[in-house]
């Protein structure tokens, strides 16, 4: 069965169910189910993806159903996480229970368009399970809670040859000298890394992987791996929305014993694309969310390495991994600041299926 999202097209009309469902298919949803009416739409709402995010289609003005029981039955029933969107040839008035209604005659691609926001707006809070954060410690201080020198972000992915640690090169680079005790985690307990071991740096390209070890459970700090349907991934384009997530130092709390990096997921769009890189802009809208005590964003580091996705033929891809800020002048820098910074992101097909480098891509 093909991995990625579904879509649930619930209306009375046989002709509205079967031109919205060709549509879809044919801009290649895997998952794309219809219903009539309350008890069709309950079944069909089972069987939508659960490891993807859904949108469900919804005629709010269908007959004989009472549309709070069909929205709540709906949700109930589905296996993942799912956005509503209302369809209606007038103004119902706010229903806090439906993510978005068009009104009037509304085309299919502008259907698309709200049914792309809605999965982008899901995926942004789901890539956190993704991510992980890298913290190096002194090695001689004493309580290492109090000892972090420096962190960064990471992902963990898993092809069909590999487990493998994505994160910018300069970061597997700090890991391999060894002279700091570094640490993975996630929620929970801290894991230490001191044991794994390189598996490739490319620093043109600020790329690196580190072999995860078979016996590693990623379960153990509440994360999991990212499984691609087919790698090396196409580079991200120009004007795709991104996501990525990060753990910036100033998101970061330290108690007595305790380490807390609070994720940040944040998204921009890609204004440009290099040979080596490309670049995160918050030129048209930036969002903050999930960022655990604060929702702003003044320094950016520990971003680090963060994982980069973009939503494309209803799933989610992993483009690259962020190398380092940018302040709109165009000077690049360790530590930008300020809500307008922008993030150069390396291409993650620089790195083949079993984690080691591509050595044929041009740099």
């Amino acid at each position: 069965m093909a991995s990625g999202s579904g879509i649930l097209i619930v209306d009375d009309d046989a002709n509205v169910r079967a031109a919205l469902s060709t549509f879809f298919e044919q801009d290649r949803c895997p998952h794309v189910r219809t219903a009539q009416n309350l008890e069709e739409a309950i079944r069909e709402a089972r069987a939508l993806p659960w490891e993807y995010p859904s949108v469900v289609i919804l005629d709010l003005v269908l007959p004989g159903a009472d549309l709070d029981e069909l929205i709540a039955g709906i949700r109930a029933s589905a296996p993942g996480s799912i956005a509503i969107i209302g369809l209606s040839p007038i103004w119902l008035g706010k229903r806090p229970a439906i993510d978005a209604i068009l009104v009037g005659h509304v085309d299919p691609a502008t259907l698309r368009r709200e049914v792309m926001r809605q999965l982008t707006d899901i995926r942004a809070r789901k890539v956190l399970e993704l991510a992980v954060y890298v913290l190096g410690f002194d090695r001689l201080a004493r309580p290492h809670h109090t000892a972090v020198v420096t962190g960064a972000s990471a992902c963990f992915v898993e092809t069909d040859r590999r487990r493998f640690l994505l994160t910018a090169g300069h970061v597997v680079e700090a890991i391999d000298e060894k002279s700091l005790r570094w640490m993975i985690g996630g929620e929970g307990n801290l894991v230490s890394i001191d044991g794994w071991s390189r598996l490739a740096i490319d620093p043109d390209a600020d790329i690196g992987t580190v072999a995860v070890p078979d016996s590693f459970d990623p379960n153990r700090i509440s994360r999991r791996f990212y499984h691609p349907s087919s790698w090396p991934p196409e580079r991200a384009r120009v004007a795709e929305p991104a996501i990525f997530v990060g753990f910036p130092g100033e998101h970061r709390v330290l108690r007595p014993g305790v380490v807390e990096a609070h994720g940040t997921v944040l998204t921009d769009f890609v204004s440009s694309v290099s040979t080596r890189f490309f670049v995160l802009s918050s030129e048209l809208k930036r969002e903050v969310i999930g960022s655990g005590p604060r929702s702003s964003l003044r320094h950016v580091g520990g971003i680090s390495g963060a994982p980069v996705f973009v939503s494309r033929e209803y799933g989610l891809v992993l483009v690259g991994a962020v190398s380092q800020g940018m302040q709109p002048s165009s000077d690049i820098v360790s530590h930008p600041t300020g809500a307008d910074a922008a993030f150069v992101a390396s291409h993650a097909d620089f790195i083949e299926e079993d984690g080691t480098l591509d050595e044929n891509l041009p740099r």
